[in-house]
């Protein structure tokens, strides 16, 4: 399946929102209320690649073996990520190398990096990498509904936990990435209800390539498009609530559809950099989950960025430990990646950024 490129920019943008979200605690420079909300972009886009991969499958993989397909893509990233973490902290925090100290680290993180962390057992170093164990569940149980019976699950399944899913969320009080709700983090909860959007984003993108938009008709939806992206950042940066989070997700249902309709100018003026773009999009991920720990240690030491030299200073060891990150795994993948191929998924993006 082919990269998008006006979906790819926008992973890139949004990234650097959540740690402008995530750093606001840490200097007066930066005021981001609710860079979180950036965070549905990306699982209504994987969601709605989910939903385009099993169309274009054709012959579904089992549950089970989705599971592990994924289990092996997410598993390297997820790794490498929590090994910087944990290095980090020892290094700051200290270690005393014992028996019992290691039998505790053990027993608290293995939970973390298999990926399983949703259960509610053990620490959470990472806490960003809450997105990758919730994609590996939340896939899971979409595929096995598609898989089972995809009609009933499109027709009924989907509409149904979209209009009880917005209204219980609408009605929770505490929203926090681990806020527990009794069975799974909140964080699980909203993994499951922003990925069901994306079968509409499919839908929506399908009728808008039925419509064969002149050029004219184009510019103006991916002015539109652009236009509510930026509203929707101004948001993130200014205003706090459900109402307008929920804003925000109805402008990323609108995007994901207009970008993978193949209608967005954008991917005809800079397609030609789909290199360039999708190493952006990969090192968006390595830097959505490696910025964080440099965050809490700098809590934890009461030491904030209220120059710009200090939050120069900041950006740059986080964008140093990003591309470390981005190395490290993309050499582990793509050693592993022929091992690692089923049913025609692969780990890694060639040149054209296909996958």
């Amino acid at each position: 399946m082919k990269r998008n490129v006006s979906i790819d920019i926008l992973k890139t943008l949004f990234a650097i929102v959540v740690v402008c979200f995530h750093v606001k605690n840490n200097t007066s420079l930066i005021i981001c209320k609710s860079g979180h909300f950036a965070v549905d972009y990306y699982l209504i886009a994987a969601g709605s690649y989910l939903f385009l991969k099993a169309e274009e499958t054709g012959v579904l993989m089992a549950p089970h073996q989705y599971f592990i397909e994924r289990f092996k893509r997410f598993f390297i990233v997820n790794a490498v990520a929590f090994c910087l973490a944990y290095t980090i902290e020892l290094i700051v925090y200290g270690f005393q190398f014992t028996l019992g100290n290691l039998i505790t680290s053990v027993t608290n993180n293995i939970w973390e990096v298999l990926m399983i962390h949703w259960t509610g057992i053990g620490n959470n170093i990472n806490a960003p990498a809450w997105i990758i164990s919730a994609l590996l569940l939340v896939g899971t149980i979409i595929w096995g509904g598609i898989y089972c019976n995809k009609k009933a699950f499109v027709n009924l399944g989907i509409p149904v936990c979209l209009i009880l899913g917005f209204g219980f969320w609408s009605r929770l009080e505490e929203t926090f990435y681990n806020t527990w709700l009794g069975c799974v983090y909140y964080s699980v909860f909203r993994t499951f209800i922003d990925m069901l959007l994306g079968y509409y984003c499919v839908k929506v993108a399908e009728y808008i390539k039925k419509k064969n938009l002149n050029k004219r008709e184009k510019r103006l939806l991916s002015l539109f498009d652009v236009l509510l992206i930026i509203l929707t950042i101004g948001i993130m940066f200014n205003k706090e609530g459900k109402r307008y989070q929920f804003f925000c997700i109805l402008v990323f249902v609108f995007s994901v559809s207009v970008s993978l309709s193949g209608t967005h100018v954008i991917d005809e003026i800079i397609g030609k950099y789909i290199k360039l773009i999708t190493r952006c999009a990969e090192m968006a991920l390595s830097l959505y989950l490696v910025h964080a720990p440099l965050i809490r240690i700098c809590s934890y030491y009461n030491i904030s960025w209220n120059s710009k030299k200090a939050l120069l200073l900041y950006a740059t060891i986080t964008v140093g430990i990003t591309v470390i990150h981005w190395i490290i795994s993309k050499i582990i993948t793509e050693r592993m990646e022929k091992r690692y191929r089923v049913h025609g998924f692969r780990l890694t993006a060639d040149n054209t950024g296909k996958y």
